[in-house]
This record gives structure tokens, C-alpha cells and sequence, in this order.
């Protein structure tokens, strides 16, 4: 599924950590948003018993929000 992602995000270069873009523009952020969502859902399964297992969410860190300035 994240593979699927990848090819609909738009041009880009990954590696095994990091995503790199040069252009918000040559990018879906849609695609951005949903990436970015799946990787905090993940992270505390990832790393058990860290700061992560207290983050449910990030409500003041909404990416639409961001988008736009």
C-alpha cells in the first residue's frame, strides 16, 4: 500500500528513512498528508515504550493548515 502511495505522491526521491522533494508543486500533498499520517500511526507500534505511546494525535500540527502559507 505505501508503494502505491509513493507512485501516486508525484516526483520525488526515497531512500530508507527520509523523502526527498525539491517542489511542493511536483507533488500530490493529498498524497503528502495521507504518508505522513500512516508514519505517525506507525511509529509507536515501531518503538514501544517511547514518547510516542503519550501522542495519540497532533492536533495543533494539522498539514492542510500548513499547506497553504
Amino acid at each position: 500500500m505505501e508503494a502505491e502511495a509513493l507512485v501516486r505522491l508525484g516526483k520525488h526521491k526515497a531512500t530508507k528513512g527520509c523523502l526527498y522533494v525539491k517542489r511542493l508543486a511536483d507533488i500530490d500533498l493529498k498524497v503528502r498528508k495521507l504518508l505522513i499520517r500512516r508514519s505517525i500511526a506507525v511509529t509507536p507500534r515501531a518503538y514501544p515504550g517511547g514518547m510516542w505511546e503519550e501522542v495519540s494525535e497532533f492536533p495543533a500540527w494539522d498539514v492542510d493548515q500548513n499547506a497553504s502559507k
